[in-house]
């Protein structure tokens, strides 16, 4: 599948980030210490709205940076559900390193992380949680 547009749009804007993950590079999904967080999103600002507008299961990309006239730094995958966003990402995809970061069960551990080297598509991540095919009001995803 090919990354939409913004995506496409931000994997131009490369940027180098402040040090979210202690060696990154250094993490895989064989050998993860699950008691990890995900990276810290605290430090950053959010460019994108957060405002949810359509109804049913949406996945909403929220794009971060640390000065605000700076390129986008990252992009946090959220699952919202009528107007509303979850408080927290279940993937993040960091423009600096080309680096991905999963969490399958949105508990805030870190469950896998890898190269992305060509970007990142959501959707089969999002295939991959633990809820994903009743998430929005139990209906079966397709």
């Amino acid at each position: 599948m090919t990354p939409t547009l913004p995506i496409l749009f931000c994997l131009s804007a490369l940027a180098a980030l402040p040090v979210l993950w202690p060696g990154p590079g250094d993490a895989s999904s064989s050998s993860l210490d699950k008691a990890r967080g995900m990276p810290d999103l605290s430090g950053l600002s959010a460019r994108t709205d957060p405002r949810v507008q359509g109804h049913g299961r949406i996945i909403k990309g929220l794009y971060y940076v640390t000065e605000p006239e700076g390129p986008n730094e990252l992009v946090a995958f959220y699952n919202a559900c009528d107007h509303r966003l979850e408080s927290r990402p279940f993937l993040i995809f960091d423009f600096g390193t080309q680096r991905y970061y999963f969490d399958a069960d949105r508990d805030g551990r870190l469950d896998e992380t890898g190269a992305g080297n060509d970007g990142i598509d959501p959707v089969p991540f999002a295939q991959r949680e633990a809820d994903w095919s009743t998430y929005c009001y139990g209906e079966r995803a397709g």
